[in-house]
């Protein structure tokens, strides 16, 4: 039956991957010992992996629930009480039966939807970090949906920023796809502004500068969002935000040109209606500009009540600007509107325009290895951060023997999920005490105290922000 398949895919891919040396488990007076047999099937790019397991020393049947004294179940790593759980648990397995579990995580509401997915929320049962995971159906996926899920999963892997929605692990099962993302709790910024009304300039000039470093790091490591919008930005803790959906993402190079029309059409550049081609970048920054504009506003520059006209307004490229609009952000709009796709506003003039004149940018995470393969190198010197996370994994009962074991590292496993939830909290914390050191400039604007207080957010451990160059400094294009 599919469901069968489903749940063993989905056990095998979990804990597969985890195995446990009968060694190292005796060592530790574990009362598990794992076996297994792995065979590779039909599946996605070929890589979906399905493994047959057996428990040789626990008597108890599939099914039920644990059993097992205190004192056994205290000196179980939370490693092992998850694997055992997966085979054993009444209520794990159940849950993996009826779709509210896939691996190591709980699957809980759903919390967004898109054409072919839907996004739910998850519980990561070793570290219990709350996520977000995107399930997408097979049935659905064409070879052009496969090629910009492959796309969307190669980009996300290769960013490490604030402002970003950080990808931790790939779950393939017989019929779905998974990504574990990130979770931003604050829900998302359309929703914001569609129920409170338009930003205030002040509140503006925050959201929007967190949207612009996003933005820059993405194109500085040559990467193309494509599909930037007031729905793909989402609220973390306070006035936080974090750019995500990376459906349409591309990696480019900076004078590549694309061919393949995508994105949401009042957020759509000139270019795409008009010319076959066009050049990744500039397609952002027009639709940063709508975005800016509709934060401002609550409304859209370019409508019509229908495709083509709205096709003829976005080809005039001529918008009606309110007047309770600053007119420092008036300037700002207008030069990321602008038909000409080379004449837009590159995203270091924005950063150094008068509007965001003293706002304090998010800079990138330091470079980490995205697998925890390094930390199982034999004459590997680790650095503060990557002892911590290995520290981390080993309180999991994730060792050097499990690392090294695991030929396969990579986003699809289990403990490079481990690894990055523990990676990024870390990196989240070293940012909040860099932040504490951080000075706020002693004026008395609106953006200042609301910049204060994300900056209060940030201690508790979500970004740090750095003081902007000055407005005339000079940036390398963009």
């Amino acid at each position: 039956m599919a469901w069968e398949k489903e749940v063993c895919g989905s056990v095998g891919l979990a804990t597969g991957l985890a195995r446990l040396d009968t060694v190292e488990a005796a060592k530790r007076g574990s009362s598990l010992e794992l076996r297994w047999a792995a065979h590779q099937t039909a599946g996605h790019r070929g890589r979906a992996t399905q493994h047959a397991w057996r428990e040789v020393s626990l008597p108890e049947e599939v099914g039920e629930e644990r059993s097992e004294p205190r004192e056994v179940q205290a000196k179980c790593t939370p490693l092992e009480v998850a694997v055992h759980d997966l085979a054993h648990c009444e209520r794990v397995v159940r849950d993996l039966t009826f779709g509210r579990r896939i691996g190591f995580y709980q699957l809980r509401h759903n919390i967004g939807n898109g054409n072919f997915s839907q996004v739910r929320l998850g519980i990561h049962d070793l570290t219990k970090e709350q996520v977000a995971v995107k399930i997408l159906d097979k049935v659905h996926l064409d070879k052009h949906s496969q090629r910009l899920f492959s796309a969307e999963v190669s980009c996300m892997e290769k960013l490490s920023h604030p402002n970003v929605v950080r990808l931790y692990e790939v779950v393939e099962t017989f019929r779905r796809l998974y990504l574990v993302m990130e979770y931003a709790s604050g829900g998302e910024l359309y929703s914001s502004i569609s129920s409170r009304g338009r930003m205030s300039d002040a509140e503006s000039r925050l959201v929007f500068s967190q949207i612009l470093s996003a933005v820059r790091y993405m194109h500085d490591t040559n990467i193309v969002h494509r599909d930037l919008k007031a729905q793909n930005v989402f609220y973390g803790a306070g006035h936080v935000v974090k750019v995500g959906d990376f459906s349409f993402s591309a990696e480019v190079r900076p004078d590549e040109v694309l061919s393949t029309f995508c994105g949401s059409l009042p957020y759509a550049a000139p270019e795409l209606f008009r010319d076959e081609a066009y050049v990744g970048s500039f397609v952002d920054l027009w639709a940063l500009g709508v975005l800016l504009y509709f934060m401002v506003t609550a409304s859209f520059p370019f409508s019509g009540p229908d495709l083509p006209k709205l096709r003829t307004s976005v080809l005039q490229g001529t918008y009606a600007m309110p007047s309770y609009v600053s007119e420092p952000c008036q300037r700002v709009i207008e030069g990321l509107l602008t038909l000409e796709p080379a004449q837009r506003s590159p995203i270091a003039r924005v950063m150094a325009s008068g509007w965001l004149s003293g706002i304090r940018y998010p800079l990138p995470y330091p470079p980490a290895p995205s697998t925890p393969a390094h930390l199982a190198a034999p004459a590997a010197e680790l650095c503060a951060r990557e002892r911590a996370v290995k520290e981390a994994l080993e309180e999991l009962g994730i060792t050097e023997e499990h690392l090294k074991n695991h030929s396969q590292l990579d986003c699809r496993s289990p403990l490079t999920g481990a690894y990055r939830i523990l990676l990024h909290r870390i990196q989240k914390r070293s940012a909040a005490a860099s932040a504490q050191s951080a000075s706020i400039p002693a004026n008395s604007t609106d953006s200042t105290a609301l910049q204060a207080q994300a900056l209060q957010t940030l201690l508790s451990g979500d970004q740090v922000f750095f003081i902007a160059p000055t407005r005339n400094a000079e940036f390398p294009n963009t």
